[in-house]
């Protein structure tokens, strides 16, 4: 049977503890509402999180910085935008710059 460390353990509280923050988040702020302002809390939540959660001996890549704001720029058009089309590219736009941005900060 496999031990594990008590960092590998603490590691493990702080994803959950993130999980469990990210998954309330989006319940209050997506629960029967239409995309607005609301997607730009939650990238700011992700971001966050993800930058809380990354590797503490190694430090980002200044090249990478453009992604967490694009991220949040795409997120905050969002509510700007009138037509439904150009909200959800924004949006997946958005995820996928979140995604980029947590993968730089690894």
């Amino acid at each position: 049977m496999p031990t594990t460390s008590p960092a590998d353990r603490a590691l493990s509280r702080r994803i959950l503890a993130a999980g469990l923050g990210l998954g309330l988040l989006c319940e209050l702020v997506f629960d029967g509402r239409a995309f607005g302002i609301n997607v730009a809390f939650a990238t700011a939540g992700l971001l966050a999180a993800a930058w809380l959660l990354r590797r503490s001996d190694r430090a980002p890549d200044p090249l990478d910085a453009s992604l967490p704001v694009s991220a949040l720029i795409l997120a905050l058009l969002v509510a700007v935008r009138g037509d439904p089309f150009l909200a959800l590219l924004d949006s997946l736009v958005a995820l996928a710059c979140c995604g980029a941005s947590a993968a730089a900060f690894s």
